[in-house]
């Protein structure tokens, strides 16, 4: 038996409560591997070793609580009780009454709080900034300049969701799957799908630039440009809001690894890619002209 199989499932934050009770649980492990008597196991789990045991990992639970500023035990302690339960009743097979929960509690440090949210607001206002310098700066190039909004406005999205997670990180009813849970991460992919179709369309423009540089102020006009905005931000919208519907309605946390499912993750990946190859092609191909 392999040792009840809890220790491969534990991340290194467990190091400390992992002893307090692969001890206790050792001799379990010896007498299981020669003889599954069930009363054995019971007179073993019923010692005031295990009780010792199951006492001190409570102890190191509420000191790792205040030692690390992420820390995801609440489901696990109700497992280990769970198992504990069952194993003292004979019934236990030496697993996890239900899986570990990877994001069952989070909280950050007062300190940290404080620096990411001062992190966020910095990010938000030097956007804010740029975006007000570049609609006074009437003399840059009039596709450049939409493009850099186009950019600030991407990066104000990303730093007002990182301010806002810092903020509410704290609250648990922020940690379940709601609607909330899914704006959130959907925002954050709709964001840096946008920058990089703002991206490719630098690079393109570039390219157009070249050659055709005639009838260069005819194709890239104001009209145009506040069009190209639109289809930047509305493709992506379009892309991500699907995906979303493909999501594993068995989870019940808001984690996005493990709510959206592998089909999101494939249309998210090849709309990158295709992005990235088109926006390098443009990049070739423009030094390819110039030399």
């Amino acid at each position: 038996m392999d040792r009840l199989n809890i220790v491969s499932a534990l991340s290194p934050l467990w190091e400390d409560s992992r002893e307090v009770f692969t001890d206790g649980f050792s001799t379990i492990t010896n007498t299981t591997s020669s003889d599954n008597n069930s009363n054995i196991i019971n007179s073993i789990i019923n010692s005031s070793s295990i009780n010792n045991n199951i006492s001190n990992y409570n102890n190191v639970t509420s000191v790792l609580d205040d030692d690390v500023f992420g820390l995801f035990y609440d489901a696990f302690n109700e497992s280990f009780s769970g198992m504990a339960a069952n194993v003292s009743n004979g019934t236990g097979n030496g697993t996890l009454a239900e899986p570990i929960c990877v994001m069952c509690r989070y909280y950050l440090q007062p300190w940290l709080k404080t620096l990411r949210v001062g992190f966020g607001s910095c990010i938000v206002l030097a956007n804010i900034a740029t975006f007000i310098m570049l609609l006074r700066a009437r003399t840059l190039q009039l596709a450049l300049r939409y493009f850099l909004l186009n950019v600030a406005v991407v990066d104000c999205g990303y730093g007002a969701g990182f301010l806002y997670h810092s903020a509410i990180v704290d609250f648990p009813q922020f940690i379940v799957m709601n609607f909330e849970c899914k704006l959130r991460y959907g925002g954050l992919c709709m964001v840096s799908m946008v920058a990089l179709f703002t991206l490719m369309a630098m690079c393109v423009e570039r390219v157009i630039a070249l050659k055709f540089a005639f009838t260069y102020h005819l194709l890239i006009t104001r009209t145009n440009l506040l069009i190209g905005m639109v289809i930047f931000w509305a493709v992506p919208a379009a892309i991500v809001t699907p995906t979303y519907y493909l999501m594993d309605s068995s989870v019940g946390e808001c984690n996005f690894v493990r709510f959206i499912k592998a089909e999101s993750f494939v249309v998210f990946s090849v709309t990158y890619f295709i992005l990235m190859v088109v926006a390098v092609l443009c990049q070739v191909k423009r030094k390819s002209n110039i030399n």
